[in-house]
């Protein structure tokens, strides 16, 4: 090999259009190079991940994703390569930043997988259209424009409506926007947007195909797969639902756009590895293609495509990068034939996304050229329906039934008019939208010429209608086998079935069992049979031949259900927990069985387990694995609330009388206890905790009651939720009328029950994980959060070991959880919320399942608190831990996607919204912290500007810092309120006029004209309330996310940012974890 020390550089938190399949896609990769014996060198923020295991290579860095700790890196740890294309455009970009300023030259640094020559001439579109025309394929009519007037007259001349306006080296197309019209064009220029730009002539309504490729260092090539998106072009692949392999077009357009692909790869210079080139294809003339762009790195495709197709991309990738060949490698599946042999798929992978946009209900749920997706599922099934109904299944938002009635947001009655504007402005879920279409007796005509959804997928869903009348037209579908099983190969589900029918779902389910009509279970072997698989990775179909011997047949056996699609309360975290339990299995000789749906992660990767399942996370799909396999045990324990609702199921509903499967971990009637308020309430009388006022009501008039009989402010809390969801703090009576409208109309109708209490301003809250054995031994760790109580728990920032808390309070902290699971009977791992105030300790909640937060204290306390969580539910004894100091400290930080959902108001409150996270770890406090903020904000190191605008409770919160400061070299703009009250200390300062008023007789700069200065670093603005009362404050920071200026709006975050700026002299000095684990 010529390199003996390779540096890796992740993508960061999760966000939106660049998620956990950078951390499967690193993991594969550090994985690869290891076995190699290669020495490798991983630098990422994301504490959640896998990759960041220090186990995983020699040096772990979880430091923020910037040139300076890059250099810093190359130089103190001898780097003599790196790869980027494993960290998404996070990676890719900063590299070309160090290549420009020759540091990478300097340094005598490789680049491996891709150069920055290809990386620039991918991303910059005028370029990389140049580059096609060279080739003679088309890459569509793109128009560069300097300025406002000047993309106006190319819009009203040369190019025409409609336009996609795009931008360079963007994530998940950030920035872009369809315009149909000059005004809203111009509404564009309102916006961040930079120029110059790039004017694109849109192919909306064009077929959208992609092509995954993998190149060698000898430019040998292979097709990996093609995956069509159902949602035509002008919306944004990550959000289109999309299929593998591509079925509606001909063979010969497939071969065409193979041989384009290969020809583009090479000539754009992928010197090693993975890449996706995306097409257009016109629905009336397959000749007519456009290519519209190219990534030369492992992405979300490339992962979708391993995990639909068995190849691991990235792994290859990985070894190509180095200069190993395609004919070198063995294919891991079938261990026999080399992957140079393109996979062959003999079933059919369907994706659906997921979207957050309960999380932020005044946002367009419009789909378009940008991306607002936060996560995927994956299903595989002998036809297109069988899969797409299990995907939909997947999802987990009671699309067993598959009707968009299903959603909280749709209306009551469901008319033509309103299926008419979803087919015609794209929306989620489009093909449940054409179905529901069909159901109103919309033509397939109109459907096709409303959505430019192909006629073939609008077919499919016509099978779908036409099989639903029928079985309701059977008098007794329920007497014979083969009139009921045609109905289960095209996918629906016993409760759809029991739904068209009337029928019990119970009933459904004993005729099944009474007829042995259960699904067999095929293998995923890249070959179609070719080849004897040696991998075991499976999915469920009702066929004849069954390829899955059940482990249970050969030695021990336990079943681990991961958390499905990630989505915003459950994600990657939770996934990482599943992953360590897996291990944790094969290191006591007890194989494992990974079930999930989502295709991003590490969990799905088939060798993280010994077997895998891609399934739906739903009791009928899961009750088929479980009774095949039958092993001794299931963890539901790292599932997230996936993991609690299951449990119901199967231990509360119908199927306990037919049959039972031994959970591991707390009993039912903990998870019920715990979930139960008022039986929690009764648990948490028997220790030492101060009690907030508290009632239990149902509907709209109740609520009102208990808000005036207990007093203002209040939070209410349902029951049974993750996330927040549905979680309010009231401050004042009329706030009640700012809630959703959907989340209102619950409420008058809803039987639920909601806790109403006393909402504790400015308690501290602390996040306990404990884990405890059968024998009662306790690893206890804490966490202390910045922001004050209110704020999410996956929202706010977070200290490990706590800062404030002194030790009588922590003793008592610790006295009060062994007791509660001691009384709770929990063996495995349970969460608390605490909040402390005056020195009176409330307990807020406990959720007995593995937290959010297990990653991030595995990394700070330098324990795998999952693995030990499994040993304690595998009836092991565990060490006891606990240790109230450290040399050094751990702070998280939340990463959020506010700047895809504009329109919604930042302020934090009991809702969680973010996506994901970052760590700072430093034996220096301040340090730490500020590493947490820099692992978000890669440009907050060094002086310039802040923008101050405070509501007057928080205005001295401010003065300390304000003078330390302006000798660091800051300089300050504010609002008139604030602007007079820094005036009045003599401190130097800018005014700054709100927005709509524009320049003053000063001449003072507009808060958008403030926005768009480069020296601006962070604006500081805190509302007058926390309620969601539309104000300039509002404006003013959703106008700082829009220009991607990050914005504090608490008086918390306000001081600990900038105490730990005023103590920042240099940069933080990058430490590795296992250089401070020696510290221990």
């Amino acid at each position: 090999m010529p390199y003996k020390k390779i540096l890796l550089i992740g993508s960061g938190p999760i966000k939106i259009g660049q998620a956990s399949e950078f951390d499967y896609s690193g993991t594969q990769a550090l994985k690869a190079l290891r076995e190699l014996g290669l020495e490798v060198v991983l630098l990422n923020s994301n504490p959640a991940t896998i990759m960041t295991d220090p186990e995983m290579c020699a040096k772990t860095y979880v430091e923020p994703i910037t040139k300076e700790t890059v250099k810093f890196i190359i130089q103190n740890e001898k780097v003599d390569a790196i790869i980027s294309t494993m960290g998404g455009q996070t990676a890719l970009n900063l590299c070309v930043e160090l290549e420009e300023e020759n540091f990478l030259r300097e340094h005598h640094v490789a680049l491996l997988g891709a150069g920055v020559s290809t990386i620039k001439r991918t991303e910059d579109r005028t370029l990389f259209a140049q580059e096609m025309d060279k080739l003679g394929y088309k890459a569509g009519k793109r128009f560069l424009a300097h300025s406002e007037e000047e993309a106006i007259r190319l819009a009203q001349t040369t190019a025409g409506f409609p336009l996609i306006i795009r931008r360079d080296f963007a994530l998940g197309g950030r920035g872009s926007a369809l315009t149909f019209n000059l005004q809203e064009l111009k509404e564009v220029f309102t916006t961040d947007i930079k120029f110059p730009i790039t004017l694109e002539k849109s192919l909306v309504g064009y077929k959208e195909i992609e092509m995954e490729v993998m190149v060698d260092c000898e430019q040998n090539g292979v097709i990996i797969c093609s995956i069509e998106n159902v949602d035509p072009c002008g919306v944004h692949t990550g959000d289109s639902i999309t299929v593998a392999p591509a079925l509606t077009i001909s063979d010969h357009c497939l071969q065409t756009m193979r041989d384009m692909t290969l020809r583009i790869a090479r000539h754009m210079g992928v010197v090693a590895g993975g890449a996706n080139v995306q097409f257009a294809v016109h629905p009336n003339n397959e000749e007519d293609i456009t290519v519209i762009e190219m990534n030369p790195r492992v992405s979300r495709s490339s992962a979708l495509a391993s995990k639909a197709t068995g190849y691991p991309i990235a792994k290859i990738s990985a070894q190509l990068a180095v200069g190993l060949t395609l004919k070198e490698i063995l294919n891991d599946i079938t261990r026999v034939s080399p992957v140079a042999f393109e996979p062959t798929l003999d079933y059919v992978a369907v994706k659906i996304p997921i979207f957050p946009f309960s999380k932020f209900p005044t946002s367009s749920t419009i789909l378009g050229p940008q991306m607002r997706s936060v996560g995927e599922v994956l299903a595989l099934g002998g036809s297109f329906n069988e899969a797409f109904l299990k995907a939909l299944r997947s999802l987990e938002m009671g699309l067993e039934i598959p009707s968009l009635a299903q959603l909280s947001t749709t209306p009551l009655d469901i008319t033509p008019d309103y299926i008419r504007e979803r087919l015609q402005h794209p929306h989620q879920l489009s093909l449940l939208t054409v179905l529901e279409a069909l159901r109103l007796k919309i033509s397939k005509e109109e459907i096709a010429d409303l959505s430019k959804i192909s006629p073939w997928f609008i077919n499919q869903m016509a099978v779908i209608f036409d099989r639903e009348e029928e079985f309701k037209q059977v008098e007794n579908p329920l007497q014979s086998a083969d009139i009921f099983q045609p109905f289960k190969e095209i996918g629906f589900s016993d409760k759809y079935l029991a739904f068209l029918k009337d029928l019990p779902q119970k009933k459904i389910l004993e005729y099944r069992m009474k007829e042995k009509i259960f699904p067999v279970f095929k293998a995923v072997d890249t070959c179609a049979g070719e080849f004897a698989a040696e991998t075991p990775y499976f999915y469920s179909t009702y066929a004849v031949q069954n390829e899955a011997v059940p482990l249970s047949h050969d030695g021990r056996s336990v079943l681990v259900m991961g958390s499905g699609p990630n989505r915003i309360g459950q994600g990657i975290e939770f996934d990482y927990s599943c992953v360590k339990a897996c291990e944790r299995l094969k290191n006591h000789h007890i194989q494992s069985i990974m079930a999930n749906s989502n295709p991003e992660t590490v969990s799905t990767d088939y060798d993280s387990s010994d077997r895998l399942y891609i399934t739906p996370l739903f009791t009928e799909d899961l009750c088929e694995i479980f009774r095949h396999e039958n092993p001794e045990g299931i963890i539901a324990s790292f599932s997230g609330q996936t993991g609690i609702k299951i449990r119901e199921h199967f231990e509360r509903g119908f199927r306990k009388d037919l049959m039972t499967f031994n959970f591991l971990g707390p009993s039912y009637d903990a998870v019920d206890i715990t979930e139960n308020r008022e039986r929690f309430n009764t648990l948490t009388a028997s220790v030492d905790l101060a009690r907030t006022k508290s009632m239990l009501v149902k509907g709209h008039k109740n609520l009102l009651n208990a808000m005036t009989e207990i007093g203002l402010p209040v939070i209410i809390r349902p029951s049974y939720v993750i996330g927040g969801e549905s979680m309010y703090i009231f401050n004042h009576h009329e706030d009640i009328n700012h809630l959703p409208p959907q989340v209102k109309e619950q409420l008058k109708l809803s039987t639920s029950e909601f806790l109403v209490e006393t909402y504790l301003r400015n308690a501290i809250e602390y996040d306990v994980d404990l884990v405890r054995d059968k024998a009662g031994h306790v690893i206890f760790t804490v966490c202390e959060h910045i922001e004050h109580a209110g704020v999410h728990s996956g929202d706010s920032g977070m200290f490990a070991p706590p800062l404030v808390l002194t030790q009588r309070p922590y003793k008592k902290l610790m006295e009060i959880t062994k007791k509660l699971a001691s009384d709770l009977e929990i063996v495995g791992p349970i969460n608390f919320q605490f909040a402390i105030i005056e020195n009176d300790i409330y307990c807020i909640e406990a959720n007995p399942r593995g937290s959010r937060t297990l990653p991030f204290l595995s990394k700070a306390y330098n324990l795998n608190i999952p693995a030990m969580a499994t040993d304690a539910m595998l009836g092991l004894d565990i060490p006891p831990f606990e240790r109230e100091t450290f040399p050094y400290f751990s702070v998280k930080q939340s990463t959020f996607p506010f700047d895809r959902f504009i329109q919604d108001n930042i302020i934090l409150g009991p809702k969680m919204r973010s996506t994901g996270e970052t760590m700072g770890i430093d034996c220096d406090k301040d340090h730490a912290v500020f590493k947490s903020y820099l692992g978000n904000y890669p440009k907050l190191f060094g002086p310039g500007k802040i923008l101050i605008s405070l509501a007057d409770p928080q205005k001295p919160v401010i003065l300390p810092y304000l003078r330390s400061l302006i000798k660091k070299g800051y300089q300050f703009m504010a609002t008139q309120g604030s602007y007079d009250y820094i005036k009045k200390q003599g401190i130097p300062c800018t005014l700054v006029a709100k927005i709509g008023t524009g320049q003053n007789n000063n001449g003072s700069p507009t808060i958008l004209e403030a926005m768009k200065d480069d020296q601006l670093k962070m604006v500081l603005n805190t509302p007058a309330n926390l309620g969601q009362s539309k104000s300039d404050g509002e404006m003013i920071r959703n106008t700082a996310i829009l220009y991607g200026v990050p914005c504090f709006t608490r008086a918390e975050n306000i001081r600990a940012i900038v105490e730990s700026i005023l103590t920042t002299d240099h940069y933080p000095v990058p430490r590795a974890l296992q250089d401070l684990y020696r510290e221990l």
